[in-house]
């Protein structure tokens, strides 16, 4: 039998290499939640691999008689991956891993690494325009 510890199946690689530094077991309130965060950075990592590529940002002729109008289409991956961002980052908190990140070690971790990441874009979503 698997240890409730032992990182749950379907993870990507992200998400398994951040369930053993949340140390939750996987059926408890807060193991659900960690495997969420877990299912969301993976998430986040498929999101990023999308935008890295080029099909992000279509140019679509409407017309084709007219050469001059274009319509530009931007898929909506980029609002997405601040959408994840901010659900990663409100189930880091509720887990408590802000609080543990800033009063870790001076070295950062895993975790405080990926809420710098998460953070700033936060932020600017935050602020008013």
């Amino acid at each position: 039998m698997a240890d409730s510890r032992d990182v749950p199946d379907g993870l990507g690689p992200r998400g398994a290499a951040l369930w053993p530094t949340l140390g939750k077991v996987l059926g408890t309130p807060a193991g659900e939640l960690a495997l969420e965060a877990c299912r969301t950075a993976d998430r986040l990592d498929n999101l990023d691999r999308l935008l890295r590529g080029d099909r992000w940002v279509d140019f679509i002729q409407p017309d084709e008689d007219d050469d001059l109008t274009y319509v530009v289409v931007v898929d909506k991956a980029m609002a997405e991956a601040r959408g994840q961002q901010q659900t990663l980052l409100a189930l880091l908190t509720k887990l408590g891993i802000e609080k543990a990140a800033s009063e870790g070690p001076e070295e950062a971790s895993p975790l405080a690494k990926i809420l710098a990441l998460v953070q700033p874009a936060a932020n600017d979503q935050t602020r008013p325009s």
